[in-house]
C-alpha cells in the first residue's frame, strides 16, 4: 500500500502567494497609520503641563 504524493496546483499557489502579498501591504500600511497614531499622541501628551512639570523636574534632580 504505497501512497502517492499529489504535486501542488501551480495555480492556487500562485493565488496564495498574491493573496499572502495583499495581505502583507495592507498590514504594512496599517502599521504605517498606527505608528502615526501613536507619533501624534505622544507628541500631545509632550504637550501636556503635567508631563512637562515631571520632566522638568527630574532634569533638575539630574542637574541637566
Amino acid at each position: 500500500m504505497s501512497q502517492t504524493e499529489k504535486l501542488p496546483n501551480l495555480d492556487k499557489i500562485k493565488k496564495r502567494a498574491t493573496r499572502m502579498q495583499e495581505y502583507c501591504h495592507r498590514w504594512d500600511a496599517l502599521i504605517s497609520v498606527t505608528e502615526d497614531l501613536i507619533s501624534q499622541l505622544e507628541e500631545q501628551i509632550r504637550q501636556q503641563p503635567n508631563y512637562i512639570y515631571r520632566l522638568e523636574k527630574a532634569k533638575n534632580s539630574l542637574n541637566l
